[in-house]
């Protein structure tokens, strides 16, 4: 049984949202306490407004940043190599992936939230992987899925854009950033770390460029499509 409201004798197919839709099927009881509890009554249709909006594609983008994350942590830290070449720490890993599928699916600023997330969340799960915390690496990890956002998302992925991308990355944060962050941590001359970090990123480039590429072209659309 549907409860009148004890002002006017609406019914809850009366009520109506702020997009003119009906909440039918609610029961009456609340309609009958919105004219005694104006708090409790607004509030109610807020939430229920709230959750209209919170719909299927911001919970299908959760799972995926969830999903993108998870395999960073598991690429990089429990996959990836992390060595020492003279006195330059390097590390090689296939985490480039999902944090590029980030960037092509959900623009720079959630896949840079991703990146830094991963970074932040491999640290605390393997300390001993790449050595102590230092802040200045999440945020080289929060700029490269910035750039893969900005260059890649709701463009025509071809090989020589990823290509550019890359390279972008490669100069900008591997070589420029991170060697400023291994510096500063190592309190060394940066002139004793380029050298090898410019060898290794001109390695990986050809790499990661046909590794984004072929891999989006034969599963990454397909997902996205869905």
């Amino acid at each position: 049984m549907r409860v009148k409201c004890q002002s006017d004798g609406k019914l809850p197919l009366d009520e109506k949202s702020q997009d003119g839709s009906s909440y039918a099927g609610i029961c009456g009881a609340y309609v009958a306490f919105r004219c005694h509890n104006k708090e409790t009554y607004s509030l109610y249709v807020a939430c229920l407004e709230f959750f209209r909006g919170f719909n299927m594609k911001r919970v299908r983008t959760l799972v995926f940043m969830a999903l993108f994350i998870s395999m960073d942590v598991v690429l990089t830290r429990m996959l990836g190599i992390t060595t020492w070449i003279a006195t330059s720490m390097v590390r090689i890993s296939f985490g480039f992936i999902p944090i590029a599928f980030s960037g092509i699916m959900f623009g720079p600023v959630l896949a840079g939230v991703t990146a830094a997330l991963s970074d932040t969340i491999g640290i605390m799960l393997f300390p001993s992987s790449t050595g102590p915390y230092f802040p200045g690496f999440t945020v080289s990890a929060f700029l490269c899925g910035v750039i893969y956002g900005l260059l890649l998302h709701k463009k025509q992925i071809t090989f020589f854009r990823v290509l550019f991308t890359v390279l972008l990355i490669r100069l900008f944060v591997d070589v420029g950033l991170n060697t400023v962050w291994l510096t500063i941590m190592l309190k060394t001359s940066w002139k004793a770390l380029i050298g090898i970090r410019l060898i290794v990123s001109a390695i990986m480039l050809p790499v990661q460029t046909v590794m984004i590429f072929t891999l989006w072209k034969a599963l990454g659309e397909r997902i996205h499509a869905k």
